[in-house]
């Protein structure tokens, strides 16, 4: 017996804040004219939008007021894009910070980018990328959403310095990259070399202006996903990826039953009743899990019924996800399942394919503009 579990979840649960204005109170007056005076004054007073940013504010700004609004619940937007505008500046991302709290942010990049040009180790929400077979230069944590898809894209960095703009990317992605900084407009170009689409991610030292930091953005194709991140201190080094130590699998299928037992037969439709719960057991699974299990993927489950109905025996027979603890979590919510007992008593195998497929948030625009 084949059953088949698929489902989507839209926007994997992000918590949605609405932020309401806070109106001005105004302090009691000795007269009661005097004090509706206030009030009405108090009224027409203008509510200061809390994403608002002047254009001559820094870097630094933008990643102390994304710590802000993530920390009161209000870095949820639907905007679809970074920045808009100039004078002032709004700052309308939707936010999704790799870490919490984030770091400091760089006071000079030169003395790490300059005459390196290795590539970038990036830690998103939906799990890390590079670092595993070259040296990287820097180490990105993105603070404004991406897809879950970003984490399967080539990688491009662009480091906004004093003295220009660094780019880093992947082994492959853009050949002959200079080492030193070069011109806003001629890192547009370079970017333009990248004819498919690419995670781009995109971080400054603290001093730097929002208003070069927008011009920047402008630059970058629309056909790349891009986020805002922060660059951890020189030397960082992240601790090792744990291996997958193969729990929970058997590729060469379920173990051989004795051959005095007997096979017996399911009920199909009872079979597929009784498993249904796996689905919403699966997608907590995932959820709670994180990591890799967020990107989806095919899991087939090998299962063996007990005369008892209960599973004898469970494990995976194929896992194109490879998250060690999904699998952990799918495993002790199958054999907690009340099953069908084979007729006549003995035992039955199942095989259950389990596709797993979380719509997540959808990339962002560089620029609103």
């Amino acid at each position: 017996m084949h059953a088949h579990v698929r489902w989507a979840v839209a926007g994997l649960g992000l918590l949605q804040a609405t932020c309401a204005a806070h109106s001005t109170v105004a302090s009691p007056e000795s007269t009661p004219a005097a004090a509706q005076t206030s009030q009405a004054e108090a009224k027409r007073a203008p509510v200061r939008d809390p994403r608002e940013l002047s254009g001559q504010a820094h870097f630094a700004d933008l990643v102390r007021l994304a710590q802000e609004l993530d920390s009161s619940g209000s870095g949820h937007s639907e905007s679809g894009c970074l920045l808009r505008g100039t004078e002032p500046l709004h700052f309308e991302a939707d936010l999704s910070l790799s870490v919490r709290p984030l770091p400091p942010v760089s006071e000079h990049a030169k003395e790490v980018m300059d005459d390196r040009a290795g590539g970038i180790t990036v830690v998103s929400p939906w799990g890390t990328v590079g670092g595993q077979t070259e040296p990287s230069d820097a180490i990105l944590l993105p603070f404004t959403t991406t897809s879950p898809g970003a984490v399967k894209l080539p990688t491009v960095a662009l480091f906004a310095t004093r003295e220009g703009v660094y780019l880093r990317a992947a082994k492959g992605v853009i050949q002959g990259l200079p080492s030193t900084a070069v011109s806003p407009e001629d890192a547009g170009s370079w970017l333009a070399r990248v004819t498919e689409p690419a995670a781009v991610y995109v971080t400054a030292e603290r001093a730097i202006e929002l208003r070069r930091l927008t011009e920047l953005l402008k630059l970058v194709p629309n056909r790349h996903e891009v986020a805002l991140a922060v660059a951890l201190p020189k030397a960082t080094r992240l601790p090792a990826a744990p291996a997958d130590n193969g729990e929970g699998l058997c590729l060469n299928g379920l173990s051989e039953p004795a051959a005095s037992e007997i096979e017996g037969n399911l009920d199909v439709a009872a079979a597929q009743s009784a498993l249904a719960p796996l689905r919403e057991a699966a997608l907590s699974c995932a959820l709670s899990s994180g990591g890799k299990a967020l990107l989806g993927g095919k899991l087939v489950l090998g299962l063996r019924i007990g005369p008892d109905g209960r599973a004898r025996e469970a494990c995976f027979v194929s896992d194109t996800i490879a998250e060690p603890l999904l699998r952990r979590c799918l495993l002790s919510c199958v054999r907690d399942l009340p099953l069908p007992a084979p007729k006549p008593a003995g035992f039955a195998d199942v095989h259950l394919p389990l596709q797993i497929e979380l719509a997540g948030p959808k990339p962002q625009r560089a620029s609103c503009d």
